[in-house]
């Protein structure tokens, strides 16, 4: 039910032909204010994957209509405002992060947003026409990823 290979296999292509530039990196600093926010994220995410359950998808299956419900969200944005999406992203998750709110929200926009992040890095590097085309087709599939995880593991 869920084909998103051929999308795959077309970032590969591009990811093969063109250079992104990566000048972030993703660092787990191991300090107590840190290890609080992930666990604060994960509890938050579980427990809001729950309101899914009205739809039919079962307890652990909420978290993957969850990711890619915001996914989505994010994506649909993304098509008209390309650079504020990763600029935002870039902002929660690469940042100096002090309190256990800033590692909170950090973990949080990893998991709403980190899809749809790494996908619009590699439509960043090609030609404004096919880029918004490519993240329209990016859109229309977490559409059909929906469809077909309610399909797969709905009542």
């Amino acid at each position: 039910m869920l084909f998103p290979q051929a999308f795959l296999v077309l970032l590969a292509i591009i990811a093969g032909f063109r250079k992104t530039e990566n000048k972030f990196t993703y660092h787990f600093r191991n300090s107590r204010n840190e290890w609080i926010g992930l666990v604060s994220a994960i509890t938050a995410v579980l427990l809001f994957s729950l309101l899914f359950l009205g739809a039919g998808v079962a307890f652990p299956s909420t978290v993957v209509f969850l990711a890619i419900t915001t996914n989505f969200m994010v994506a649909a944005f993304s098509v008209i405002f390309h650079p504020l999406t990763i600029a935002l992203y870039e902002a929660n998750v690469f940042d100096k992060c002090n309190t256990k709110m800033d590692y909170f929200y950090k973990y949080i926009a990893i998991f709403t947003t980190g899809i749809n992040y790494h996908t619009q890095q590699l439509l960043r590097s090609v030609p404004l026409v096919i880029n918004k085309l490519l993240a329209v087709i990016f859109v229309l599939l977490l559409i059909w990823q929906l469809f077909g995880v309610n399909m797969i593991f709905g009542d």
